[in-house]
C-alpha cells in the first residue's frame, strides 16, 4: 500500500508535519495534493494512512489520539489524550476532544466545543460551543450529570434535575390518550422500557423547553415543569431524558 503522507519532523517544537504523498479529496471535498501540508501529530500513529481522513494545517492530534476512515480535523481543532475520531466525522473551529472521547459516524463538532471523558458523539449531531445538540444523535456518557448537560443543557443539583415537557392543555400526553399529567403529584409509568441504548421508547420525556418547539402549537398546548431524581432516569439520548417517574411541579401556558 503506498503510504497517504510523511512526517516531517520539526525539533523545535517536538512535533512533526503532515505531508501529503498523493492526490486525495477529503469528505468535505477539498483537494489534497502530493506535497501539501498538514496539521501537526506525535507520531505517525496519529493519522491512518488509509481512507481519505486529513489533518489540516491549523489542527494538531497527539497523544495516543488516533484519526481513521474519511474522517478529518481542520481549523485550530485538537485531539488528544486517547480520543478517536472516525468514519466521516469533522472536527472544526476550535473544538477540542481529549480524554477517551469517540466521535464517529458524520458528527460535526464546532466552534469552541470540547468533548471528553468517555463521551461518544455519532450520528448526525452537530455539536457547537454551548454543546447545544443540533441534529442527530449523540450517544450517553457513563457520567450521568455530564450526559444530561451535554444532551439537553440542563444542569443537576442535588440529585436531582428540573425538565419540561409539552403536553395537552388538559395535561394529556400527545403521545398516549390515557396519560394524564397532575400538578403536584407524581408521573409514573408501569414497565418503562429500561434498556439505556434506547430512546424513543415507554417511558417519560422530557428535554429543556426550547426542545418541544417544534412538537406541536404552543397555542393548544402547554409545557410541565418537573423534578427528576438522576436513579429515575433510563436513558440521556437524541436530546432528550427519558426516565421511570417525574414530579410535576407545574405548568407554564404560552398565551
Amino acid at each position: 500500500m503506498m503510504k497517504k503522507y510523511r512526517v516531517e519532523w520539526d525539533k523545535k517544537i517536538d512535533m512533526g508535519r503532515i505531508v501529503a504523498l498523493k492526490d486525495f479529496i477529503t469528505i468535505d471535498n477539498r483537494i489534497v495534493r502530493a506535497g501539501d501540508y498538514g496539521g501537526l501529530v506525535q507520531s505517525e500513529e496519529n493519522l491512518s494512512q488509509e481512507g481519505s481522513c486529513w489533518i489540516f494545517s491549523e489542527a494538531v492530534v497527539t497523544d495516543g489520539a488516533r484519526i481513521f476512515d474519511d474522517a478529518i480535523i481542520t481549523g485550530h481543532s485538537s485531539v488528544l489524550g486517547t480520543a478517536v475520531v472516525e468514519d466521516q466525522a469533522i472536527i472544526t473551529g476550535f473544538s477540542r476532544i481529549c480524554d477517551r472521547a469517540r466521535i464517529f459516524g458524520k458528527a460535526q463538532i464546532q466552534d469552541e466545543a470540547v468533548v471528553r471523558g468517555f463521551a461518544q458523539v455519532g450520528g448526525n449531531a452537530i455539536i457547537d460551543s454551548s454543546m447545544r445538540i443540533m441534529s442527530g444523535t449523540i450517544l450517553t456518557v457513563p457520567n450521568l450529570e455530564e450526559s444530561i448537560r451535554i444532551q439537553t443543557g440542563l444542569i443537576p443539583c442535588n440529585g436531582e434535575v428540573i425538565a419540561y415537557k409539552q403536553v395537552r392543555k388538559n395535561l394529556v400526553s400527545i403521545h398516549d390518550t390515557n396519560f394524564i399529567y397532575k400538578i403536584g403529584e407524581e408521573a409514573v409509568v408501569e414497565n418503562p422500557d429500561e434498556n439505556p441504548s434506547v430512546s424513543c421508547s415507554s417511558g417519560l420525556h422530557f428535554s429543556n423547553a426550547n426542545y418541544w418547539n417544534n412538537q406541536r402549537s404552543p397555542l393548544d398546548s402547554t409545557f410541565l415543569i418537573a423534578s427528576i431524581k438522576l436513579e429515575d432516569i433510563i436513558a440521556v439520548q437524541d436530546g432528550k431524558i427519558r426516565c421511570r417517574k417525574a414530579f410535576i411541579l407545574g405548568k407554564y401556558d404560552v398565551t
